[in-house]
């Protein structure tokens, strides 16, 4: 997807449009216009590729842990993104991004004893340090008021990748200690 990691979010989504049109039954492309759509905001549509491509490949991970994260990034159907992540969590029990969806929709569901295992297990299974995943460690430590690790888990995330939101995170963290 070498057009939406340019930028160029438009000219991909195109791209995989006509390639969906030219072979109907590729879970992969449809899984790719389903991120294609995300990134320009059809999410809609998005949740309907994803949806195809799962019910053409019923056993591919990508689309169900793509489906559940959209899903739980929008606050919807929660325990259905749950169980979504879940099962491609099951599929590839070590694939990292999938483990850290997991935790997060865990998090979101006002769950961080469950979450953490699966952030912890994350970034054990990372291949190169994720500021998302020690993001949302931080997150959830700071949900379980274990204040120094959710801090040393936001300073690795702003280590990796200088981010306002997570310095706010880190701020607030100290300016709220009583």
């Amino acid at each position: 997807m070498i057009h939406g990691e340019n930028g160029q979010n438009e000219q991909a989504f195109r791209e995989f449009q006509t390639a969906v049109q030219l072979q109907p039954n590729n879970a992969g492309l449809r899984n790719n216009l389903g991120i294609a759509l995300e990134k320009i905001g059809r999410t809609d549509e998005a949740v309907r590729q994803y949806q195809e491509a799962i019910r053409l490949q019923p056993d591919f991970a990508t689309a169900y842990n793509n489906l559940g994260f959209l899903m739980a990034k929008n606050g919807e159907n929660l325990d259905q993104a749950c169980a979504m992540i879940d099962h491609a969590v099951r599929l590839e029990p070590k694939n990292a991004a999938y483990l850290d969806s997991l935790g997060w929709v865990l998090f979101k569901l006002n769950r961080p004893v469950e979450a953490l295992n699966y952030e912890l297990q994350s970034i054990q299974n990372s291949n190169r340090p994720d500021p998302a995943i020690y993001d949302h460690l931080g997150d959830i430590y700071a949900a379980l008021n274990q204040r120094i690790q959710a801090a040393n888990a936001w300073q690795k995330s702003l280590v990796i990748e200088p981010n306002q939101q997570i310095q706010k995170k880190l701020t607030g963290l100290f300016i709220s200690i009583p």
